[in-house]
């Protein structure tokens, strides 16, 4: 049985691959949102220009900026995000932070990719952001 992995192009840039002296070379295969992948990360969209975005409720500063407590929280962030730290709002607020920014400083939109059913994608699901597809990456 084949899936969207199986692409005819990681025969031919594991060659390509090898004529260069690539060890981890690999093929990434766009899909689009009639894909309905189940694994992989999803690629989606925030437009900026169809409203204000939520403000965070606090300053937004380089992490720099921030005490050593509250920095040494982001290193790394997947760690802070695990156990007893989820299911607090935290992603959330932090997307909207990031969201915030981006438009007060001219962007129009955002683009992210969130891996598949994992946190970060169903928070953005639930917060209605446009499925553009999916990026399926696989060893050539």
């Amino acid at each position: 049985m084949s899936s969207v992995l199986d692409t005819p192009a990681a025969e031919p840039a594991g060659k390509l691959a090898a004529g260069y002296g690539v060890v981890d070379a690999r093929v990434v295969r766009p899909l689009g949102p009639e894909a309905g992948s189940s694994r992989g990360a999803r690629v989606q969209l925030k437009d900026f220009t169809t409203g204000a975005c939520p403000d965070p409720g606090g300053p937004v500063r380089p992490v720099a900026d921030w005490p050593a407590v509250v920095r040494e929280a982001f290193d790394p962030f997947a760690e802070a995000m695990a156990g007893e730290a989820r299911r607090q709002g935290l992603g959330r607020l932090l997307r909207w932070a990031a969201m915030h920014w981006g438009q007060s400083h001219g962007a129009s939109y955002q683009l992210l990719q969130t891996e598949v059913g994992g946190p970060s994608d169903r928070l953005c699901r639930s917060e209605g952001l446009i499925s553009l597809g999916f990026r399926h990456t696989t060893g050539a």
